[in-house]
């Protein structure tokens, strides 16, 4: 199963666990028991946070890696090239230019290792640039989780008179509970968003992890040995 198959897995499972919570009522029941805009409005601000890294820059992500990894059985029987589009395509045309300028007059360069090594950085660079991003925008949220709890609990606080009888600290003691719901609200959809991303970055990470590995020997080929996917020399 590649890259792309497993995303649409998990947004599927995703999707199950939705309708789920739609379906038992719970969903119906948050609404109801948070009725204030601006919880409202830290919950769909959340929301929208996650969606935008999870269909926008996951779905890219996912939709690059598995073109990659159709091409690279292909590069790998010298019948590559029709996809040029593709980061591996891409970086080894590029190696295998650099090279011949190097190898030819005047300049009759001999050693490429740092050439390998550099191409070897940027190809990385292109298939993880987009998991990057997904992980800066899942640790942004643990800590908007963390302001929101804080600004819930310190607004409670500074909102309330020190209580002077039984009815005045009733009243003091379901404010700050209230407060503490509120705050738990949105942390609660900051935590299980990055739960969800967690598990697709990992996922990402790894079939990158996977590609670069795979790739590594062709890039040697192309930039140390002069090799190209046809088999003669650059």
């Amino acid at each position: 199963m590649n890259t792309y198959s497993r995303y649409w897995l998990l947004t599927a499972l995703l999707l199950c666990g939705v309708i789920y919570l739609v379906w038992s009522g719970t969903a119906a029941w948050g609404i109801a028991k948070f009725p204030e805009a601006a919880v409202r409005g830290a919950v769909l601000f959340v929301l929208a946070v996650f969606l935008y890294t999870y269909g926008y820059e996951g779905h890219g992500v996912a939709r690059m890696l598995s073109k990659n990894e159709m091409v690279l059985p292909l590069l790998a029987r010298g019948t590559g090239g029709s996809e040029a589009a593709a980061e591996i395509s891409v970086c080894l045309h590029k190696t295998a230019s650099l090279r011949r300028v190097g190898a030819t007059a005047p300049i009759r360069q001999a050693d490429f290792s740092v050439l390998y090594y550099r191409q070897k950085e940027a190809f990385e660079h292109a298939l993880t640039a987009g998991i990057d991003r997904i992980e800066s925008y899942r640790n942004g949220l643990f800590f908007l989780g963390l302001a929101f709890t804080a600004a819930a609990i310190v607004a409670a606080f500074a909102a309330q008179m020190i209580p002077t009888n039984s009815e005045e600290a009733r009243l003091y003691s379901f404010a700050i509970i209230k407060a503490l719901g509120l705050s738990y609200t949105a942390t609660l959809a900051c935590l299980s968003s990055m739960v969800v991303l967690y598990v697709l970055g990992t996922m990402l990470r790894a079939r990158a992890d996977q590609l670069i590995d795979a790739c590594d020997g062709l890039l040697y080929e192309t930039a140390i040995l002069g090799l190209t996917r046809s088999g003669s020399h650059a």
